[in-house]
């Protein structure tokens, strides 16, 4: 027992003279860019940890321990762009639609963002754009339908049946390209730009001197007879009407999103059958 307690207590001694030796260190250094100091007993930062970097656009790198330059980004300018496309907008026609960034000319739609850096250099890079076209109704009956992919800045488009606005709806978003050298605490998500929205009401028309069908009784039909043409209207109390040797114009008319036949100037001999319990007095 005596021996235990004097193996111990030697221990105990040895540990507060190597604590008490000048180039002991009591613990480990609170971070990269600290060195020991003997003398002091404590740990002592140096380079940018212990003189903080106070310029724009620079970080302290706690690899070298020194002021490094760095760029600092923003969002720079919205997005902008618009649809172009040649008017007249006609029915069942072609139309190229194209996504432009200026709303009087054919130009390519671009996303800036801005950088600047430590030592006063900035430039302006471009992101990656993604683009999506899509069909409404407005006025118009039916929308028509893309013919071609429509993830790409332009898009062709079958134009609907129907006169009347459809809604073509162009989005174009950005996708950050890789940053280089971006300063620490720069907010990646301060160059993503909000989503642009372009909407263009494009009026469908009809071809000019294309007619417009006026009233008609869609119960009445023609249909070929051997040599005649007969011309019945159902339900009739006045039998049928059978004309030989008939002349008439065709023509066909738009009609309600269809085109339909109109039968004018019809001149025909004419040969009557009427039923004798309901002849006209």
């Amino acid at each position: 027992m005596r021996r235990t307690t004097k193996l111990l207590i030697c221990i105990a001694l040895c540990g507060v003279i190597y604590l008490c030796t000048p180039s002991a260190r009591a613990c480990e250094a609170p971070g990269p860019c600290y060195d020991w100091n003997p003398s002091t007993r404590v740990w002592e930062a140096y380079g940018c940890v212990e003189t903080p970097c106070t310029e724009d656009y620079e970080y302290c790198d706690e690899t070298s321990c020194t002021c490094e330059v760095c760029k600092g980004w923003d969002e720079g300018d919205p997005i902008e762009a618009y649809i172009r496309y040649d008017t007249p907008c006609y029915i069942c026609q072609w139309v190229d639609l194209k996504g432009s960034g200026a709303s009087d000319e054919d130009t390519p739609i671009i996303d800036y963002d801005h950088w600047i850096d430590g030592n006063g250099q900035e430039d302006e890079p471009t992101d990656t754009l993604s683009y999506e076209w899509d069909l409404s109704t407005g006025t118009n009956a039916e929308t028509g339908i893309f013919v071609s992919e429509t993830d790409k800045d332009h898009v062709r488009w079958w134009a609907s049946p129907c006169i009347g606005t459809v809604n073509i709806t162009l989005t174009v978003n950005d996708a950050p390209d890789a940053m280089f050298d971006e300063c620490p605490g720069t907010a990646s998500d301060a160059r993503d730009d909000d989503k642009k929205v372009v909407i263009e009401s494009v009026d469908v028309l009809l071809p000019v001197g294309c007619p417009v069908a006026g009233p008609h009784d869609s119960s009445v039909e023609w249909w070929p007879d051997g040599d005649d043409y007969n011309w019945t209207n159902p339900g009739s109390e006045f039998g049928d009407f059978t004309y030989n040797n008939a002349t008439y114009t065709v023509d066909f008319a738009y009609d309600t999103c269809r085109w339909v036949c109109e039968i004018t100037n019809v001149c025909a001999s004419t040969r009557i059958r009427v039923s004798a319990s309901t002849r006209p007095g």
